[in-house]
C-alpha cells in the first residue's frame, strides 16, 4: 500500500506522516521473520511511491529484500505459498474470494471498523487469519509454514472465510477465470 504524503480527506487509513508508523510496522514484521523463511519473502510495493523513497527504505531494512516486479498481481499471487497483507483493502477482499492462503497484518490504530465488521474481523482473527502485531503474526507464519494448506483449509478458518465472502464479496454469475 501507498499513501499520498499530505493527507486530502478523511478515513481510516494511516494519513500524511502516520504513514512512518505503518512502515516501521512493516519494517517490525519483516526483522520479526525467521532468516531461514525470508529468502521466501516477496515486497510488492504499490506503483505509487508519493516520494516515500520505499525502495531505499527496504533496503535500509535488508539489501536481501527481494521486489516483486511482476506486472500481474495474479500471477504473483498465483505463485505464492501465502499472501500477507497489510491494510484494509481490496487485496484482503480478493485474496479470501480466490480462497488463497492469506494473513492480514493490521496497525489497529489505523483500521477504524463498524460494529458490524468488528464481529467477522474478530472471527478471522480467531483463526489466525487477522494479527494485529507484527511479531506475533511472524512467529504464526514459521508455525504454520510447512502445513499452510492444513491451517487455511479447517474447518474454523473455511467457516471464517465464507462467512466474509458472504458479507464483503460480490459473486459474479459468470465463471471465475
Amino acid at each position: 500500500m501507498s499513501l499520498p504524503r499530505y493527507s486530502y480527506c478523511l478515513y481510516p487509513v494511516p494519513l500524511g506522516p502516520q504513514y512512518l508508523s505503518y512502515l516501521n510496522f512493516l519494517d517490525r514484521f519483516y526483522n520479526s521473520i525467521e532468516d531461514s523463511t525470508k529468502k521466501d519473502v516477496l515486497i510488492r510495493l504499490h506503483k505509487s511511491d508519493y516520494g516515500w523513497n520505499q525502495v531505499d527504505r527496504w533496503r535500509k531494512i535488508s539489501q536481501n529484500v527481494i521486489f516483486d516486479t511482476n506486472t500481474s498481481l495474479l500471477k504473483t499471487i498465483n505463485s505464492s505459498k501465502l499472501v500477507v497483507v497489510t491494510y484494509n483493502a481490496t487485496t484482503l477482499v480478493e485474496m479470501i474470494f480466490w480462497n488463497k492462503p492469506t494473513v492480514i497484518l493490521l496497525e489497529k490504530e489505523f483500521w477504524e471498523l463498524n460494529e458490524e465488521s468488528k464481529v467477522i474481523y474478530k472471527k478471522l482473527s480467531d483463526c489466525s487469519i487477522l494479527h494485529y502485531s507484527p511479531e506475533e503474526c511472524s512467529k504464526f507464519i514459521h508455525t504454520i509454514w510447512h502445513e499452510i494448506d492444513k491451517w487455511w483449509l479447517s474447518n474454523k478458518v473455511q467457516n471464517a472465510i465464507e462467512e466474509f465472502r458472504n458479507i464483503y464479496s460480490l459473486r459474479p454469475s459468470y465463471k471465475k477465470i
